[in-house]
């Protein structure tokens, strides 16, 4: 079903270059965003080609993906 599937990723700044409160405001925003957008269908006639969403939390930095 996924045969020309893809996925993006949105990688956010490392951890040690934004205090902790911003960081965590950060991700929030961006997860919400995020999930927002694909409940409210969003991205019209591509939205039924969207699998799902993740957030990886990482010692290093965090990521988003679709």
């Amino acid at each position: 079903m996924n045969v020309n599937g893809g996925r993006w990723l949105s990688i956010l700044p490392n951890k040690s270059a934004l205090p902790r409160d911003k960081l965590n405001s950060t991700l929030d925003k961006f997860w919400l965003n995020l999930a927002m957008s694909v409940i409210g269908a969003l991205y019209g006639e591509d939205n039924d080609k969207i699998c799902g969403v993740a957030a990886h939390l990482r010692k290093n930095h965090d990521k988003v993906s679709g």
